[in-house]
């Protein structure tokens, strides 16, 4: 979550979780709490796509690199969905069974349809005059 000044959705940061682990016993006085690995993005756009009604986000990079972090899981405050934006979609590879299409897309939708929750947070904050 970042904790400037924005509001609503601009006040979290998307990231797509690709672990989630415990530090052996050994290790605990760095960290004794569950971490997860994650795959960073950057704040959504500051206004939804007029075409789909949808915020969208793409991946953090730094010098051409993903970039992947290891935070508290308590830190990650909801699950959202991200869907690929297929008509940015041009794969370098071919693409077969075992392709990994968020590893290989660039940019994605942050889909508010994908829970009821997550639909009426974007609503609640629709009508609080606020952006979402």
């Amino acid at each position: 979550m970042d904790k400037g000044r924005r509001g609503g959705i601009h006040r979290y940061t998307p990231a797509r979780v690709r672990a989630i682990f415990e530090l052996p016993k050994g290790l605990h006085h760095l960290s004794n709490e569950k971490l997860a690995y994650v795959d960073m993005f950057y704040s959504p756009s500051p206004n939804p796509e007029p075409d789909v009604g949808l915020y969208t986000t793409t991946r953090a990079q730094l010098d051409g690199i993903r970039k992947s972090v290891v935070i508290p899981l308590s830190s990650i405050t909801m699950t959202s969905h991200l869907a690929p934006r297929y008509n940015r979609f041009r794969p370098n590879t071919t693409l077969i069974q075992y392709s990994d299409i968020l590893q290989l897309c660039e940019s994605f939708y942050i889909n508010i349809f994908a829970s009821y929750f997550l639909y009426e947070l974007f609503r609640h904050w629709g009508q609080a005059g606020g952006i979402a």
